[in-house]
């Protein structure tokens, strides 16, 4: 037999796992109890606890020894997305497969109604086939069906909108009333032959308190519930116990099993009180099994146990090595949304987005990662995990809100060093055709290189240049600092940086001129404009180098 079998990580206990499912004997037989006494009733406890182990592997064996017929119900991906559910159809299909699966299971009309015309769609409701019908094994042998609604908080995490939930709450008290949904007094009350029973985690049980009882009136669901506690200290060792003399895990004592295995928050162990993790004890032994040389991570520097969290970081890294990150950060997105809430995926919608083949997927399935729903969607394998991801997602988020920052930076930086260098060179170029004559000029006047130099910068010429490239200078930097959407990015110690290479630019134009020109007093602009082409053409290279290197995106602008 396959050792991994005994070992199910982050995943849950299946209805095939009965006889591997220990240390939850007395709470199997608590559960068993409260549903097989009640018409509605609740069992909720905290995530990791082993709510859906309890039901699948635990309780519904059970039922089914007892005459009981359980029917899991989950809604799929897209009966969250329909905005008229149809609740009788969908959970319809899904009584009707599982009387299939009973041996010659089917209905059988127990009372006789006389209804009108109008009334014939009360038949096709649940509330009338689980009341007028008996659903029997054989001719002598009656099963009572139990609506199992496990992963209930889904209901209200995945439901597209509150609407959704308002009509499902409004099928679920229609479905317990006894009084029939047309209020017919011909058809009268009617008592229930089926059950419910509804599984969740405990920090949604307030929100099941409002709906169930503050807007629509289901008693039950206040009064008929059980906590499921964590493992005792006893339980925990029974466990152990199995799995190690079943599984080939060497590395590691049953001491540190159930030293690791301590509640968070919980500093003593008890022999017989609640203090031991049921999924962390599971996420330790898998570890142990699968990546045995990663059992030293499991204590920090200072020899304490690592938490739930820690451990999940660690299991979850290993068992998603193989994939590449791109992978990786594709799967996360598509399995956890950005509330941190764990989605069902098509394993079609997987396969293309994502570039993750069948093997890879398998495999993920295999570690524990995702798991198959009924539908034969894929979801992550626990809540969990939807930590890690959203942690993942947030840390993925926060570098590409950094890129983002640091190109739209760029770009301002690369749009204003092009418009300051084309107002530098467009002042040199006023300078170089005016402003050479007006020298030439002013020193055959006053015999004075320096005066006549002076004179043409304070005169027409030299302020024209000056305010060619100045005044779109002082422009453009109240601009950055005005401008709200632009502030944020443009310091100005980066206008500072844009104006010391402009000028170095313009100053690269005067250099050329005093090379090329034949007499510096008089300019030469069409002798010298074939050597302003390897300037030019090593500008436009600077700017391309400067726009690619600097990592400027059109994904990561908008």
């Amino acid at each position: 037999m396959n050792n991994s079998r005994y070992l199910k990580g982050p995943s849950f206990y299946r209805e095939t796992d009965q006889d591997i499912f220990w240390g939850r004997d007395e709470e199997i037989q608590d559960l068993y109890y409260l549903v097989s006494n009640s018409d509605f009733s609740i069992c909720y406890a905290r995530s990791g606890e082993g709510k859906s182990s309890l039901i699948n592997a635990g309780l519904i064996p059970l039922l089914r020894e007892k005459g009981f017929l359980p029917i899991c119900i989950r809604f799929t991906s897209s009966n969250y997305k329909e905005e008229n559910p149809d609740f009788d159809n969908i959970i319809g299909e899904t009584l009707d497969n599982a009387i299939n699966k009973v041996g010659n299971g089917s209905f059988y009309k127990s009372l006789y109604i006389d209804i009108s015309q109008d009334e014939i769609s009360l038949c096709d409701s649940i509330w009338w086939k689980l009341r007028v019908n008996e659903i029997r094994k054989d001719a002598f042998t009656t099963l009572t069906p139990i609506l199992i609604f496990d992963q209930f908080e889904e209901i209200f995490t995945c439901s597209e909108n509150l609407e959704w939930v308002n009509k499902y709450f409004a099928w679920l008290e229609n479905l317990y009333n006894d009084m029939n949904p047309l209020d017919d007094a011909n058809i009268g009350r009617l008592p229930k032959k089926f059950k419910v029973l509804l599984s969740l985690r405990s920090e949604y049980v307030c929100e099941l308190d409002y709906w169930s009882m503050q807007r629509y009136f289901i008693p039950p669901l206040k009064n008929n519930r059980y906590y499921l506690k964590a493992l005792t200290e006893n339980s925990a060792e029974k466990i152990v116990n199995e799995i190690l003399s079943k599984t080939k895990i060497d590395n590691i004592s049953k001491e540190d099993v159930l030293t690791f295995s301590q509640n968070d928050d919980m500093e003593r162990s008890y022999a017989d009180s609640p203090c031991k993790s049921a999924l962390k004890l599971s996420l330790i032994l898998d570890t142990c099994y699968r990546y045995g040389e990663k059992i030293n991570d499991l204590v920090d520097k200072k020899g304490n146990v690592l938490s739930l969290a820690d451990i999940l970081d660690i299991y979850y890294d290993e068992s998603t090595k193989e994939l590449s990150q791109e992978q990786r950060s594709k799967l996360e997105d598509l399995l956890v949304d950005s509330n941190g809430r764990r989605t069902k995926v098509s394993i079609v919608d997987i396969s293309a987005k994502t570039k993750i083949s069948e093997t890879q997927l398998e495999r993920l399935k295999e570690k524990r990662i995702i798991t198959t729903t009924n539908s034969n969607d894929i979801e992550i394998a626990h809540d969990c995990m939807c930590d890690i991801v959203s942690k993942h997602s947030t840390e993925r988020r926060k570098i590409l809100e950094q890129e983002r920052i640091i190109a739209v930076k760029n770009k301002w930086f690369v749009m204003i060093f092009v418009l300051l260098t084309i107002c530098g060179v467009s002042s040199f170029l006023c300078w170089h055709t005016w402003g050479y004559n007006e020298i030439h000029e002013n020193c055959r006047t006053s015999r004075s290189l320096s005066i006549a130099i002076k004179d043409t910068l304070f005169g027409w010429v030299g302020l024209s240049s000056l305010l060619l490239y100045f005044l779109p200078l002082t422009a453009i930097g109240i601009y950055c600092r005005m401008k709200k959407g632009v502030r944020e990015y443009v310091k100005i110690t980066d206008i500072l940086s844009v104006l010391c290479g402009t000028l170095s630019v313009i100053a690269v134009c005067f250099l050329r001129d005093t090379i090329f020109c034949n007499i510096i007093g008089i300019p030469h602009l069409s002798d010298s404009m074939w050597y302003s082409v390897v300037p030019l053409l090593l500008y436009f290279s600077c700017v391309l180098y400067l726009w690619e290197n600097l990592n400027i995106k059109r994904k990561t602008l908008f």
